[in-house]
């Protein structure tokens, strides 16, 4: 891929490609086959496969896949996308599985930390769709009404017969945080499942990125600025390291665009400040850590 070009940004080349391509039309084959499998569940009661899960993310994010281009993808198939839809839970999953690399965690605890991305929302589900797609506000009720999906989802799933109990645990308390601020249960960092704390990132991550009906998806390096503000702090260290560090490692060598309306390409992260990368401005080097009224506000 030749980022040197700088009439083919970053996701121009991809989206031309023909691995994209491939890759678009197995995704939307395997959404369908995704969406089966969730609504028999809670329809009909049909116990889920998780040899179909297994297959779809093996497949669709395959092992000699780079977790760059796995992003990218993900990032472009999504771009119309509801984040309250099934489709979220199947991105969820296939961030999850890539993450699980990043982790380094063994076969048996990667296909777990998959299972429970792909899973981990499902009690959105149960919410009425008046609440879950409201364009504007939550009132107060609303909110506390959507904060039930945690216990919801840990319901629904309860009902599938081999269901392990970390997927459970990843349900009921991906909102949960390290510095006890979180829900329904206010745990701290003891208490936390393990797996909970890893899908709790890529939760954020995946909402963060995704169309909402009030406003465009955000850009990685915005992410990574808010996890910043938000305080690592309530997120379990290791994990939070690890994600960030991998992820704007990806994005080294990718166009962006600035809040000044500059475009240029990102040269070298900055380990004291993620989200303020050196940037190549035509013949000028930009460096955001120091330019603070300078943000990126897109990968283009």
């Amino acid at each position: 891929m030749d980022f040197d070009n700088s009439s083919s940004t970053y996701y121009l080349i991809i989206r031309q490609s023909e691995e994209f391509r491939n890759f678009e039309q197995k995704y939307r084959i395997y959404l369908e086959a995704f969406k089966i499998q969730v609504d028999r569940f809670l329809k009909d009661r049909i116990p889920m496969e998780w040899s179909v899960f297994d297959d779809i993310a093996a497949t669709l994010i395959p092992e000699d896949m780079s977790s760059a281009q796995a992003f990218a993808y993900i990032s472009l198939i999504r771009i119309h996308q509801d984040y309250m839809s099934v489709s979220h839970m199947l991105n969820a999953g296939l961030i999850c599985r890539i993450f699980a690399r990043w982790m380094q965690l063994s076969p048996k605890d990667s296909l777990m930390l998959t299972r429970c991305g792909f899973l981990y929302d499902i009690g959105k589900c149960a919410l009425p769709e008046e609440v879950l797609f409201k364009s504007g506000k939550l009132s107060d009720l609303e909110f506390e009404l959507v904060k039930t999906h945690a216990f919801l989802g840990k319901v629904l799933l309860s009902r599938q017969p081999d269901i392990d109990e970390h997927i459970l645990n990843a349900t009921l308390q991906h909102h949960e945080r390290f510095d006890g601020s979180g829900y329904p249960q206010k745990l701290k960092s003891g208490e936390i499942d393990r797996f909970a704390a890893m899908i709790a990132i890529v939760d954020v991550y995946e909402a963060m990125t995704s169309v909402r009906s009030y406003r465009d998806p955000l850009c990685a390096y915005q992410v990574v600025s808010l996890f910043q503000q938000d305080s690592l702090q309530k997120y379990d260290l290791n994990a939070i390291n690890n994600f960030l560090n991998h992820l704007v490692d990806d994005f080294i060598g990718s166009y962006v665009r600035l809040s000044n309306g500059l475009e240029g390409k990102v040269l070298m992260k900055n380990s004291n400040d993620l989200a303020r990368p050196l940037v190549l401005c035509g013949q000028k080097v930009v460096d955001l850590a120091q330019e603070k009224s300078i943000s990126i506000v897109a990968i283009i």
